[in-house]
């Protein structure tokens, strides 16, 4: 019996299998997983596989070493088992390793299971870069908190922090340099005296500014500092839709600055000495100073949103900092991140049902184009910053057509590429960009093309008729999922 009469305790193993599977009813549950660039991941890997069988002219695989990883996961579940199990089982999986990579890096920074912050670290695991569908960068950032949990103890695990920073790196860039980074400057950190850890992050935090700079006169950035204060101070990485999310985005933070506010009167160890809450200072600078985008060498495409992708790590920092008192502080504060967890979540189930409506209705779509057709889209997902239908016709067409508009292989930034006049896709980064504005112009060498119109947004329906040369293929905008006030 346990003691007192009370529940008896799960097991460890039992524990943690039983919170990957509740932590997995969101991918596994829907009939389509809701993140916006999947159903382009998902269409280029069956792009992929039809290169590989001669059936793709004007597209090609090119050697690539980094931004691939999960695209590999695709195609070998592919080949297990189809589309399905391709897009469940890679979501399920890079899910896994992001949430319990944060939760490794909560627990050495709090040097106990982080129970107490896994509702925060759930709803960063569906977060805005999960619903973006910037699962490559996503599996980055898991990795990349395997590799500081791993160098956060001591002694410091080598060989796993070495495994999994080349895990990071195949998978994103981004991810893998902030992860490494932020490692060797912990290292620094950890040799350094208490007393003088602010003069070395403001130190860094002066590197950082110089870093920004030089990268500017190099290369190609645009820079922001409205959109990183807002990154760094509200926490944009809780609003994955439209604005009923506000209520995450400020209660979330405005929470972990009254419990930094505690701790900073020193009711429990000075924060001072808190190398987390130092390392959240570094990211949330980095945040403000660095460009949104940068474009990078051979690519055709700026990498976007660099503020707010590495907020991630931002939130963790912090998440872990605050919970890191002993294990009574704060139960008010506990509590309100639990109702707020179930309040997201349930947030976000009322708007899946949209989304799979919406997806359902593209398929339908797709289906009246004649088999082997190349087809465009008119639709698209309001606020542009936040578009989960930019897509969802990539989606719709494998098996069927050939989706004309997807950007993946003329941005160069993914090993499906497209040859100049291809067939199948567009071959200019120029022409998608125009396309997507509402300002492309159907040449002679585009038709047969076939685009998909919105007929009513309420209910939503979609219809498809075949575009002549010469007719401008125009942006028709919709909120969905639609947002409550």
């Amino acid at each position: 019996m346990p003691p007192s009469g009370g529940f008896p305790k799960l097991p460890r193993t039992a524990a943690y299998a039983a919170a990957s599977a509740l932590l997995l009813l969101p991918v596994l549950l829907p009939r389509h997983v809701p993140a916006a660039d999947l159903p382009s991941h998902l269409y280029n890997t069956w792009l992929a596989l039809l290169v590989r069988e001669g059936r793709a002219p004007g597209v090609e695989i090119v050697p690539q070493w980094s931004n691939v990883l999960f695209d590999w996961w695709l195609e070998a579940l592919w080949r297990l088992g189809g589309p399905a199990l391709a897009e469940k089982g890679a979501v399920a999986a890079a899910v896994l390793v992001f949430f319990w990579g944060a939760f490794a890096l909560a627990s050495a920074i709090q040097q106990r299971p982080a129970w107490v912050s896994a509702p925060v670290l759930a709803m960063l695991a569906y977060g805005w870069t999960y619903h973006m569908g910037f699962f490559n960068y996503y599996l980055s950032c898991g990795f990349g908190f395997w590799v500081l949990a791993c160098v956060w103890r001591q002694p410091v695990r080598w060989a796993p922090a070495g495994a999994a920073l080349v895990l990071s790196g195949l998978a994103h860039p981004l991810g893998a340099a902030a992860a490494a980074g932020l490692a060797a400057f912990l290292l620094v950190l950890r040799k350094t005296a208490r007393e003088r850890l602010p003069l070395l992050v403001a130190a860094a935090v002066a590197g950082l500014a110089g870093f920004s700079f030089l990268l500017q006169r190099l290369l190609p950035c645009r820079w922001e500092i409205q959109n990183g204060l807002a990154v760094a101070l509200f926490g944009l990485q809780f609003r994955p839709f439209g604005a009923k999310y506000g209520i995450f985005l400020l209660a979330i933070p405005m929470i972990w600055l009254a419990m930094l506010g505690w701790r900073a009167l020193g009711r429990w160890e000075n924060l001072r000495q808190d190398l987390a809450f130092w390392l959240a200072c570094t990211v949330a600078a980095a945040i403000v100073l660095l460009p949104q985008s940068v474009q990078l060498p051979g690519t055709a495409w700026p990498l976007h949103f660099i503020g707010i992708r590495i907020a991630m790590f931002l939130a963790v920092f912090l998440e872990a900092s605050v919970s890191s008192g002993p294990p009574g502080a704060h139960r008010a504060a506990r509590g309100a991140f639990f109702l707020l967890t179930v309040a997201y979540f349930g947030f976000l189930a009322h708007d899946y049902r949209a989304w799979i409506r919406t997806q359902d209705e593209f398929v339908r779509a797709a289906q009246q184009v004649p088999p082997g057709s190349r087809v465009v889209s008119t639709v698209s997902g309001l606020p542009l910053s936040l578009n989960p239908l930019n897509h969802m016709v990539s989606k719709a067409c494998i098996g069927r057509c050939f989706s004309y508009g997807s950007y993946a292989p003329s941005s160069r930034q993914f090993r499906v590429r497209s040859k100049p006049l291809s067939p199948v896709v567009l071959d200019d980064s120029l022409d998608v960009d125009r396309l997507q504005a509402g300002r492309f112009v159907v040449r002679p060498r585009d038709v047969p093309l076939f685009g998909i119109f919105l007929v009513s947004a309420e209910p939503f329906r979609l219809e498809a008729r075949p575009l002549k040369a010469g007719e401008t293929i125009p942006r028709q905008g919709v909120r969905i999922p639609p947002d409550w006030f």
